[in-house]
């Protein structure tokens, strides 16, 4: 019985283990997800900056130094913006593979801790087991002994069933007749008989 509640708890341990590696892959995927995100955005920015000098360059040329100036306030302030966001992202980005390493520790950790526990139990199930043997074994040579003991004392008789003079059916041993009767009405039997 203690090696089915034992198959059970590893079985169960192994669940666990499996729902934490599962939510270990969700972490790194959604880690995955964000860093795609952030270098999809970083891309998208660094396009509109390019986009953003080239205009700068045409409205210079086309609308004069003042008119470049007031536009280049606006394009400062969305540029801010916009790096307000990126550095946003970046924060939320180191916090996700903050969490997503700290998963991944406590899983390591979890897991060298079920491993150790299974082993110590095996472990322990196996010396129960070999003490339950060393045990058994000690019976059979303790009862081999008796047998041993009885046998020596006339106790290896044959049985047969036989039928008396009143023709009932007996249950009969060999008797040696050559020998005196006991006291009692008991007869001496024939212990080399088989």
């Amino acid at each position: 019985m203690k090696s089915c509640s034992t198959t059970e708890q590893q079985a169960a341990w192994n669940d666990r283990a499996t729902e934490l590696l599962d939510e270990v892959r969700r972490y790194h995927a959604d880690a995955e997800v964000m860093r795609l995100n952030l270098t999809f955005t970083t891309g998208r920015a660094m396009a509109k900056l390019d986009v953003l000098a080239t205009e700068l360059k045409q409205l210079a040329e086309t609308r004069g130094p003042s008119a470049a100036a007031v536009d280049l306030q606006d394009i400062r302030g969305r540029l801010e913006v916009s790096m307000r966001q990126l550095e946003m992202l970046g924060a939320r980005m180191n916090s996700d593979a903050s969490t997503l390493l700290r998963t991944a520790q406590r899983l390591a950790v979890l897991l060298v801790s079920l491993s150790m526990a299974a082993s110590i139990g095996v472990v322990a199930w196996f010396a129960r087991v070999h003490a339950e043997a060393a045990a058994l074994g000690e019976q059979v040579a303790v009862m081999q002994a008796k047998v041993s003991q009885l046998e020596s004392r006339g106790a290896n008789l044959a049985f047969r069933e036989c039928t008396d003079s009143a023709g009932r059916a007996r249950l009969c041993v060999r008797a040696d007749l050559h020998a005196r009767t006991a006291e009692d009405g008991y007869v001496v039997v024939d212990p080399h008989t088989r």
